[in-house]
């Protein structure tokens, strides 16, 4: 009896779990062995997608066609491929906007009527797509680096999820840093295989970033030894990059995707110093930073004042890309004691200035020939009258304001000066100080000094400053 129970329950479970997943077969006799890709499709996915054709026909041994249309025909079974807003897939039977838009390489993979649609969010997206199918029908990655050879089959099952697979990263940059490749891989690509570049050049990191993206990946720190020269001054490294859209870091203490070792000339710079060399340094940086944006996009840009915020935006072709540097300042109080202390810490961004005088101190001198530097009196009245052989501005006339004695306001007008309050103001995360001096002559019945130091302090637009 026991036996019988037994027997019963595994049956019941592989029943179930068949009837939860879906096969795409392809073998010598299937009707649907084209590849149907958008004629506008990046390159890159091209390059994967005729790979991946490659793949299929060792397996299978028979020929795999790809077509290139802007149009998905029923009655024509086979494999569509694309990015979820390729004029393609937007005429699939179903839309894969809400699961792809806006995410970083995404992937759907999904069987229906016959086909196999694999569909990105993005370039990359799209081409790990193609690769996981490939790899789940037994492609291996690392098929050129290390001789994987591929099974011949009669049949090329995928097995597939009920609802199909979609995916994409946990992290968003991943890739690998070659290093000590003073002991095989310099030495193989010099003198092996790249030998009319002799060093590691586009030839071997071309077949670098395509295991990359075979496994997934899409940043490399490349090699930086002494052995090997610098990464972007070797002619096609950095267009082969770009091909594979493969992003490039540097490791260790070498800033803006430079090799000091290869690249800073202590004789024509000085030294690598950025408190007593900071302009040659700041120049150094900036001509590699210049020369290797991508097209008419600044990636990764990090926000000063939040430097958990990555951003991207778009830049004219010629733009210059200025290097600021800033000075992080850490400010941490508590108030209050005992059980009641609380401690708060500020963070602040401050711009370093170029110069002495850049940022630090703007004045602004009124000789008071006429009041166009002055708002209309707020309380009272003013005229401009000679003092002694100078203009000086006159307090014609007061008022009572708000219960106070008699008082005369009148508040300087920012936009005629070159001293823009408000947006120094807004730059700074609105901590800001300034000083106002001004020359005050009084009549026999003058203000009481705690009347305008009291409006001073109660000013509630810290933009716009009084003075009384």
């Amino acid at each position: 009896m026991k036996k019988y129970i037994l027997y019963i329950i595994i049956v019941l479970l592989v029943s179930c779990n068949a009837k939860n997943t879906k096969n795409f077969t392809i073998n010598t006799k299937s009707s649907n062995t084209n590849i149907y890709i958008d004629e506008h499709s990046d390159e890159l996915v091209k390059w994967a997608a005729n790979d991946f054709s490659e793949d299929i026909e060792k397996i299978v041994e028979r020929e795999i066609t790809i077509i290139y249309t802007d149009k998905f025909h029923p009655d024509k079974k086979g494999i569509y491929i694309g990015k979820f807003d390729d004029k393609l897939i937007e005429g699939l039977p179903h839309s894969y906007n809400s699961q792809l838009k806006n995410k970083w390489e995404k992937f759907v993979i999904k069987k229906y009527q016959g086909n196999l649609f694999i569909v990105g969010s993005d370039i990359r997206g799209t081409v790990y797509g193609i690769f996981d199918v490939a790899e789940r029908i037994g492609i291996s990655p690392w098929k050129w680096w290390a001789d994987v050879r591929t099974e011949k089959k009669e049949s090329m099952v995928l097995n597939l999820p009920q609802n199909g697979i979609e995916d994409s990263p946990s992290v968003q940059y991943r890739g690998i840093f070659l290093n000590d490749e003073d002991w095989g891989l310099q030495p193989w690509a010099a003198k092996t295989f790249e030998p009319q570049t002799g060093d590691i050049g586009p030839k071997t990191y071309e077949k670098i970033f395509q295991l990359l993206l075979r496994l997934k990946a899409n940043t490399i720190w490349p090699a930086m030894h002494p052995s090997t020269k610098a990464f972007f001054t070797i002619p096609g490294n950095g267009a082969m990059a770009e091909k594979y859209h493969i992003s490039i870091g540097t490791s260790h203490a070498e800033p803006m995707l430079r090799n000091n070792i290869h690249e800073w000339d202590k004789k024509a710079y000085g030294e690598f110093n950025y408190f007593t060399n900071s302009k040659n340094v700041k120049d150094y940086w900036t001509e590699r930073i210049s020369k290797t944006k991508n097209g008419n996009i600044l990636e990764n840009i990090t926000d000063a004042n939040d430097p958990d915020r990555v951003f991207s935006f778009s830049v004219d072709a010629n733009t210059d890309v200025v290097l600021k540097p800033y000075l992080k300042i850490y400010s941490t109080g508590t108030v209050g004691q005992g059980d009641q202390a609380a401690s708060r810490q500020i963070i602040y961004n401050v711009p370093i200035p170029d110069s002495p005088t850049e940022g630090v101190k703007v004045e602004f001198h009124d000789t008071f020939e006429d009041t166009t530097a002055w708002k209309g009196s707020t309380w009272g009245t003013h005229a401009v009258q000679n003092i002694g052989g100078s203009a000086a501005l006159r307090v014609a006339g007061t008022q009572i304001a708000s219960g106070a004695p008699k008082a005369s306001l009148i508040g300087l007008n920012w936009s005629g000066t070159n001293a823009n309050l408000a947006s120094a103001h807004s730059l700074s995360g609105h901590f800001l100080s300034y000083d106002a001096q001004v020359k005050v002559g009084f009549d026999p019945n003058p203000l009481p000094v705690y009347g305008f130091c009291d409006y001073i302090y109660n000013t509630i637009d810290s933009t716009s400053p009084i003075i009384s």
